[in-house]
């Protein structure tokens, strides 16, 4: 997810990712996606670029384009911000983080939930030694973080252990060991605790998600009375007639 206005809203996640109800961008989610582009190519396994703050910075600069907003004044804020955001990850982890850790980013995957296929990508997969598993990782970059009890229900984070658990190349690699949100803003990384039956609960909550999604944009429009109105419009997901 990369948008910063409603990024960590489990009915917009689902939307997006679970029934492809994709809004059109902004300028605020455009510039998260410039970020986490720039992170990845800094991070990403093989990667050439210096190892240093003024290459990132730098690397940020190249990957620059004028079309993230389209008014000057939007510019150069997200250009400042751009750079904010940079500089506290490298205070936050850039400083004293392994790159050789890195197991890949901006990974792909596409698998089955129920009647559902949920689609996305993980920002970020480290090797973690302390566990001898792998660390998922997720940008943010919304001006509000979660607490570490919100993030225990995150949807997303509980998605990405599922991908993870059914990537055949990160299998042989180890376990989702950690999940962890990084909110670039505000400089806090929160933590979903991994339970022993971690991976039904993910599945049976994006059930759950896209199941009142769907009911939700398929109940009828009502007139004023609150009743169905003969001639009215189906929703979003409606059928006409239906």
């Amino acid at each position: 997810a990369r948008r910063s206005t409603d990024e960590d809203s489990p009915r917009q996640w689902v939307d997006d990712h679970v029934l492809r109800l994709q809004e059109p961008t902004s300028v605020w989610s455009d510039f998260g996606t410039l970020g986490h582009d720039v992170l990845e190519a800094f991070l990403a396994p093989g990667s050439t670029v210096e190892y240093s703050l003024e290459a990132l910075l730098d690397l940020a600069e190249e990957r620059w384009h004028d079309d993230v907003a389209q008014f000057a004044p939007q510019r150069a804020q997200a250009r400042r911000e751009l750079r904010q955001v940079l500089e506290n990850w490298w205070s936050m982890e850039g400083a004293h983080f392994d790159r050789s850790r890195v197991v890949d980013v901006e990974l792909a995957f596409d698998f089955p939930v129920g009647a559902h296929s949920v689609r996305g990508r993980i920002d970020r997969v480290d090797f973690d030694p302390d566990t001898n598993g792998l660390a998922v990782v997720d940008y943010k970059t919304s001006r509000m973080a979660k607490s570490d009890a919100d993030a225990n229900d995150d949807v997303q984070l509980a998605v990405y252990y599922l991908a993870a658990k059914r990537s055949e190349a990160l299998v042989q690699i180890g376990p989702p060991t950690r999940l962890e949100l990084r909110y670039l803003r505000v400089s806090k990384t929160v933590t979903q605790t991994i339970t022993p039956d971690h991976g039904e609960r993910a599945e049976q909550r994006v059930l759950d998600a896209a199941q009142r999604r769907l009911e939700e944009r398929l109940d009828p429009l009502t007139n004023g009375h609150g009743a169905t109105g003969d001639n009215h419009r189906p929703g979003p997901l409606q059928r006409a007639g239906g």
